[in-house]
């Protein structure tokens, strides 16, 4: 129970950051790296410290991912969110290859949404996020969760 409680403030610390006015993509990685990190950390480590040492892990390492991540890439990944269709890439100045998969679309309040899994190589490691994307009223795409 106590883990489920500290992470749920960890989580909650980093959403909260990631929902910051205009908040960066760099902000944004690092909030849901912080969550997924803390999840599995949960389940890999012992108690309290796995949850805090996946969550201070997956924060720097979604940090980075968001930084990496320039206009073209979030051209392709929003290919990917309208077409309902993968889509992979490679960064042109970094050599990094990109990998975005809608896996399901549903609606919320009203607004078209899209569950997604983003694959980033980094150095030759592949790293796996998920997240939710929904559609607003002017057409651009808001990550959601």
């Amino acid at each position: 129970m106590i883990r489920i409680s500290i992470f749920t403030v960890i989580a909650a610390v980093f959403l909260l950051v990631a929902c910051a006015q205009d908040p960066t993509r760099e902000t944004i990685g690092t909030g849901a790296g912080a969550v997924l990190g803390g999840v599995i950390g949960s389940e890999v480590g012992d108690g309290t410290a796995g949850t805090v040492v996946g969550g201070v892990l997956g924060a720097v390492l979604g940090r980075e991912v968001g930084r990496r991540l320039d206009a073209r890439d979030e051209e392709q990944a929003v290919q990917a969110l309208e077409n309902n269709e993968p889509v992979s890439w490679s960064d042109r100045e970094t050599g990094e290859q990109y990998k975005v998969n809608p896996t399901d679309t549903f609606e919320r309040d009203g607004r078209m949404c899209r569950r997604y899994t983003t694959t980033v190589s980094i150095e030759g490691e592949p790293q796996t996020a998920s997240g939710t994307a929904c559609k607003r009223d002017d057409g651009t795409w808001e990550v959601v969760g």
